[in-house]
């Protein structure tokens, strides 16, 4: 009876000792390899980085340029209104401005610009340079009247006439800048003296030009 309980008291010994050395080796390895921990996220790690505020575009639109004919018994000359707005940050104080008109088929006429000049020859276009009403930041300029025509009834093609469009080629602002229009040849090409679509003639305003 002694014999056999030695005999177990041995193999318990051995298996608690084999438990042990399982549990040291397990120790060991976890402990080469250590389980990472979780990541934990602080208020300057997670904070979303604010957007930069883009830069306000500065332009100069052209609202809208129409031709006024007068309707029969009414007073006055056919005449251009136009409507410009400045959304710069400055004061316009002069304008230099190219002038096309168009029949209503988007034939470009020949005009007598400035009517009060009896030698002045035709021409397709007209580059008009005035300073007679400065246009303040943000405001829309939308006075009565506009560029008359025709004042010597002279000229019968004025009475065709159905589109004007205009582009800038020089802005002077109020603090002596003066912007120079890097599309105005390219528009002159494209434009003077030749003829253009209607659906184009339509949709050409509103003309925005950028201001850099």
């Amino acid at each position: 009876m002694k014999m056999r309980d030695q005999r177990k008291t041995k193999i318990v010994i051995f298996t608690a000792m084999a438990f042990m050395a399982i549990l040291l080796g397990c120790a060991v390895y976890v402990g080469a390899y250590p389980v990472p921990s979780a990541k934990v996220s602080t208020p300057a790690a997670s904070a979303a980085f604010p957007d930069k505020e883009k830069p306000v575009e500065q332009t100069v639109v052209y609202e809208k340029v129409t031709m006024h004919h007068p309707s029969a018994g009414e007073d006055g000359y056919p005449y251009i209104h136009d409507i410009r707005t400045n959304n710069t940050a400055k004061t316009i104080v002069k304008t230099e401005v190219g002038m096309l008109a168009y029949d209503k088929s988007g034939n470009p006429l020949k005009l007598n610009w400035y009517s009060l000049d009896t030698n002045g020859a035709p021409s397709y276009e007209y580059l008009y340079d005035w300073d007679s009403t400065e246009i303040m930041p943000g405001q829309t300029d939308n006075v009565d009247g506009g560029w008359n025509f025709n004042i010597l009834d002279t000229d019968q093609s004025v009475k065709k006439i159905a589109y004007v469009l205009y582009c800038d080629r020089k802005i002077t602002f109020s603090d002596g800048t003066v912007w120079e229009n890097p599309d105005y040849e390219a528009w002159h090409e494209n434009y003077s003296g030749k003829k253009v679509s209607v659906q184009l003639l339509d949709n050409y305003y509103p003309y925005v030009q950028i201001i850099e």
